[in-house]
């Protein structure tokens, strides 16, 4: 690592003049529409214990964990190449330890994508105070206040801080998020997700990343269940034609719905 780090100070910067620098982003899809000129809401998720995680990690954790935040952004957003700032909390002490681009692509392994995650941090391909995402990883070394950490010194330009606190053998999970922009389900999503692939992963780090699993299996049975229909009706009308039929009858009626937006037949 480098030990030329900036100063908490330079590491805070105005969401507006953040967001015209970040390069590339994360294309996070969001809850609600971005204000550039708001301030950052946080909120945090409670500590999510990583059992699994804690009695498989050894020296590389970092690398690890970072392979593992790649490709779930990766799986979520579709995005060829994923940056990530690396960053250290200290009782009264936050450092930027390097800006990382990974390109987790669908056939890699998350072994190879774990090498390469290493072999990222170790060469340090960002310029100290050269921020260039709008997620970070954060590696907290100092005791958690309740279920959360204070990270008002961290940097107004992320979106999402994943914290993962180390306390003796054990490794924890808080998520913080700008609650301005994110629902608090949908962040307890991602924290669950970022939980299930990393066990895979360590279960069998030959997995590729696309095989990576998401969801518990809890919820792939529930969308089995959903899926699972009754056998088709010869004499049933065909989908098209019940669709014109219904355009014709009810042309502006809501065919399709995403969030405040809607699509009439």
């Amino acid at each position: 690592m480098n030990n030329d780090r900036p100063s908490p100070e330079s590491l805070d910067v105005e969401p507006a003049a953040a967001l015209a620098a970040l390069s590339p982003a994360v294309q996070l899809t969001l809850d609600a529409e971005r204000v550039l000129e708001a301030r950052r809401a946080w909120s945090y998720t409670s500590a999510r214990p990583l059992t699994e995680v804690s009695s498989k990690l050894s020296g590389t954790e970092g690398a690890t964990l970072l392979a593992g935040l790649a490709a779930l952004l990766a799986r979520y957003t579709q995005q060829t190449d994923v940056a990530i700032d690396l960053i250290e909390l200290r009782t009264g002490e936050t450092s930027l330890l390097t800006s990382i681009v990974l390109s987790p692509s669908g056939e890699q392994t998350f072994a190879s994508l774990t090498e390469r995650a290493q072999a990222s941090i170790q060469q340090g391909r960002a310029a100290p105070g050269s921020v260039s995402s709008n997620v970070a990883l954060v590696f907290a070394r100092e005791a958690m206040s309740g279920s959360t950490l204070d990270l008002t010194l961290v940097s107004s330009r992320h979106d999402l801080h994943f914290i993962v606190h180390e306390e003796g053998d054990r490794t924890s999970l808080v998520v913080g998020y700008d609650s301005a922009l994110f629902r608090e389900t949908t962040i307890e999503r991602w924290a669950l997700s970022f939980g299930i692939l990393l066990a895979a992963a360590l279960h069998d780090a030959e997995l590729r990343v696309d095989a990576l699993p998401l969801l518990s299996s809890s919820e792939v049975t529930a969308l089995e269940l959903v899926c699972v229909g009754r056998a088709s009706d010869e004499q049933d009308e065909p989908v098209l034609l019940r669709f014109e039929r219904f355009a014709r009858e009810l042309p502006n009626a809501v065919a399709a719905r995403h969030r405040t937006q809607t699509l009439s037949y």
